[in-house]
């Protein structure tokens, strides 16, 4: 009786198995939803992620630009005093190395001394008490009473 019961479970199982298995198929998953991966709202929504992360990479590039300005002052022997844009990418720089004063060209390819100062030039230090909230408030109000 046991083997009898084994094979009509076996028999059972062989002839219809597929049949479940042709139902599972054919029937709709109710509840899933799968996304189409190249569907208007996915595109759009591609997009739009896009453009905020390449509008923080501008954004945060034009604030180092022109409010980032890094001091590079740390070292002990070499302190640039003073700077000065001459064009969009030159710069003429006033530099302490030692006990001598340099003032030096600076292009993208290549940096020159032009000076090597006799006299030293005493450069006042500024240190800036203003926040930068207060920095951007008077950036606008410039802008404002300018336009």
């Amino acid at each position: 009786m046991p083997r009898l019961l084994s094979i009509s479970l076996v028999l059972y199982g062989v002839v219809f198995s597929p049949l479940l298995i042709a139902e599972e198929k054919t029937r709709p998953v109710v509840g899933v939803v799968s996304p189409d991966p190249i569907s208007m709202d996915m595109l759009m929504q591609l997009v739009m992620g896009l453009l905020i992360v390449l509008a923080v990479i501008v954004v945060a590039a034009w604030f180092m630009r022109r409010f980032g300005k890094l001091n590079f002052n740390a070292g002990r022997n070499i302190q640039i005093l003073e700077g000065m844009a001459i064009g969009q990418r030159e710069r003429v720089v006033l530099m302490q190395v030692g006990e001598k004063q340099l003032l030096v060209g600076v292009t993208p390819g290549r940096m020159e001394t032009l000076l090597v100062l006799d006299e030293k030039i005493e450069v006042e230090k500024q240190h800036s008490k203003t926040t930068f909230a207060e920095r951007l408030t008077q950036a606008i109000k410039q802008k404002a009473v300018a336009s």
